[in-house]
């Protein structure tokens, strides 16, 4: 079954899932380490108002998606990633600070051996906090299998999170790109079903998308749906929701919320 992913460091149920007795502990060990708490793109006292001079700051921890066990060594770096990108590497309990974030077209990524690189796109308006998970290469190698799509390191793909009024995983909404990837929504077991047509637990996969940046779009009955806090950049065209970078063989975050 599909563990959920949990990107933001706050409250146990911040993003909506309550934290396991693993997840606690990574909080508290960032806690203590960090002196941070905040859910991503939220409002904070401890969260600066601007960047220090060198760029936006984001700092948490990164642990593996289905044990959520703490990585170590994983190698992160600020968007758009170049030969000269400012980088970190996780420490033996998965904790890492990286600066030099900027206001516009900017985020971060994760890449460790075994998993699949995944990147953030960030609008960052302050210092945040978060907890990432890396899918490893044999797990995204399945679930392109369940959704009827390919993951050859040719094309991109989305891994998203459209949460509702209450924080939680929306039913019922749905995603759209403005390049036509493979979409699959997770099912009540946590597999991915292609013949589904809207989210059960708010989440899903869109594979197959050619590298650049596109739109993505959500869409539920009755409510708005934006990028969630700081995640995601502008959209590029009117009444798309967020734009977010693809890369060939690697995963981009993208979470919603609709209310």
């Amino acid at each position: 079954m599909d563990v959920p992913r949990r990107v933001a460091f706050g409250p146990p149920v911040c993003d909506g899932s309550p934290m396991s007795v693993a997840g606690l502990g990574k909080l508290a060990t960032a806690v203590s380490i960090l002196g941070l708490v905040a859910c991503s793109g939220g409002t904070t006292g401890s969260s600066s108002s601007g960047d220090s001079g060198t760029g936006f700051v984001v700092a948490g921890t990164v642990g593996d998606s289905l044990t959520e066990a703490p990585l170590a060594g994983v190698s992160l770096c600020v968007l758009p990633s170049s030969s000269t990108s400012t980088c970190t590497t996780s420490s033996l309990y998965g904790v890492f600070t990286l600066t030099g974030l900027a206001a516009t077209g900017s985020g971060f990524s994760a890449s460790l051996a075994n998993y699949v690189t995944e990147n953030w796109a960030v609008t960052p308006v302050s210092t945040s906090s978060w907890m990432i998970d890396l899918r490893s290469t044999s797990d995204v190698t399945t679930l392109a299998q369940q959704a009827a799509a390919t993951f050859d390191g040719t094309t991109g793909a989305i891994t998203f999170e459209v949460d509702g009024p209450d924080n939680g995983g929306l039913g019922g909404a749905t995603i759209a790109t403005s390049v036509v990837g493979k979409i699959a929504y997770f099912d009540t077991s946590g597999t991915l079903d292609p013949s589904l047509t809207a989210t059960v637990g708010g989440d899903g996969f869109v594979f197959q998308l050619p590298p650049g940046t596109l739109d993505v779009t959500g869409t539920a009955s009755g409510l708005t749906c934006v990028s969630q806090g700081q995640e995601g950049w502008p959209p590029l065209a009117s009444g798309a929701t967020t734009s977010a970078p693809i890369v060939a063989g690697q995963l981009t975050r993208v979470h919603l919320v609709c209310h």
